[in-house]
Parts: structure tokens; C-alpha cells; sequence
């Protein structure tokens, strides 16, 4: 009989452990941005989840509520693009801007690959000719991890 009890007791913490983790809780969600993917599709999205340095959700509000994040940026209508920008190499022709952006392999953003990318405050699949004067740097993520921004 006390075994039982011993038991019972066991299992009711073990289930009250269990319950109160949360394992949809994630390293960094990006909401209300223009996450440019550049999938098949050259698909828009608002919203992005990141974990282990990976790509784990592309959509909108739904990502928010399927995850948790301590760390939750919100974009202000900014602009995310796959890859990361050449510093060393930075030219301003716009091409070659572009083309840079896509080092490291990173020429999409999509779930299970590697979260390289960069925020820009405006879209440069809109600026024509070489200037670039007007676009601004917010950030760097490589791996998921921020590796520059405009505000440290």
C-alpha cells in the first residue's frame, strides 16, 4: 500500500515536471518584417523562427503562436535577406551588392537551413542603378546568432 502511494506521488511531480517545460521555446523570433526567401516561389513572409542557429519557422502570426522566444525582434517593416554582406569587398554597385549578400552558400531562407542573413531598412530588389547610399545596415545574423547591428 505505500508503495502504491510512493508511486502515485512519483508519477503526479514527474507529470507536473513534464508539463511546466516548454518545448516549443526558442532562440529568436522576427516578426512584422518583409522576409524576402527567395524560395521557388520569391515568397514574402512576416514572420521567422530561429533555433540552433537553424531556420525552424517562415510564415506569419502562426509562428508566434506555435513558439516562444525570450528573445522576439520586432523588424518595423524592415527587410530580411538570405546570406551575409562582404564588408571587406563593399562596392556600390548595386549587383555587386546583391550578389554579395548570397556568401556562404545562404541564397535562401527556408525551415532546416542555416540562419545566415542580413536586415536592411529598405528593399533593394527595388533600387536600380549604383546607389546605395540611402540603404542602411540594421544587422548581421550568422547562424542565427546576431553578429552586428546598428545599435551595439
Amino acid at each position: 500500500m505505500l508503495f502504491q502511494i510512493i508511486k502515485r506521488i512519483f508519477l503526479i511531480v514527474v507529470f507536473f515536471i513534464f508539463s511546466s517545460c516548454n518545448s516549443n521555446s526558442i532562440d529568436f523570433i522576427i516578426i512584422n518584417s518583409n522576409v524576402n526567401t527567395f524560395d521557388s516561389n520569391y515568397s514574402v513572409h512576416s514572420t521567422i523562427a530561429i533555433d540552433n542557429g537553424i531556420f525552424i519557422g517562415i510564415g506569419g502570426e502562426g509562428i508566434t503562436k506555435t513558439y516562444q522566444s525570450k528573445n522576439i525582434l520586432d523588424a518595423k517593416k524592415m527587410h530580411i535577406y538570405p546570406g551575409l554582406i562582404d564588408f571587406k569587398n563593399s562596392d556600390p554597385d548595386i549587383q555587386k551588392f546583391k550578389e554579395s549578400l548570397f556568401l556562404n552558400g545562404s541564397k535562401t531562407i527556408e525551415v532546416d537551413k542555416v540562419a545566415d542573413f542580413v536586415i536592411l531598412d529598405s528593399d533593394i530588389m527595388e533600387i536600380e542603378g549604383k546607389n546605395l547610399s540611402n540603404v542602411k545596415l540594421i544587422a548581421v545574423f550568422n547562424k542565427g546568432r546576431i553578429v552586428y547591428d546598428i545599435f551595439n
